[in-house]
């Protein structure tokens, strides 16, 4: 996963509850990781948009309408697996930095 600065998550954290009623999804379903795409980054399936990419607009100020309207082939739902597969990374201790231990 690609790393996602601390001062966006309130951002995220507000999208989220503004815009979503969430129900189990799995993020599988709309994203995948092909070495030959994009050199494995986690992307939309179909596409070459990163979930990087798309969580990097949503910090940016992007609305989730902005979103949908620059990149056609988006849904909803692919933008709500988004925000499951980063529940998941979070959930797993992936998205945490952890203090550099001297020697």
């Amino acid at each position: 996963m690609g790393f996602i600065y601390r001062e966006h998550w309130s951002l995220i954290v507000s999208f989220l509850l503004e815009n979503y009623t969430f129900v189990f999804m799995d993020w599988r379903d709309h994203i995948e990781v092909n070495e030959e795409v994009l050199v494995g980054k986690p992307v939309i399936k179909g596409t070459r948009l990163s979930v990087e990419h798309v969580i990097n607009l949503f910090a940016s100020g992007w609305t989730e309408q902005q979103i949908l309207d620059n990149y056609p082939r988006l849904t909803k739902n692919d933008l709500q697996a988004i925000f499951f597969y980063i529940q998941e990374g979070l959930k797993d201790g992936l998205m945490f930095n952890k203090p550099l231990r001297s020697a």
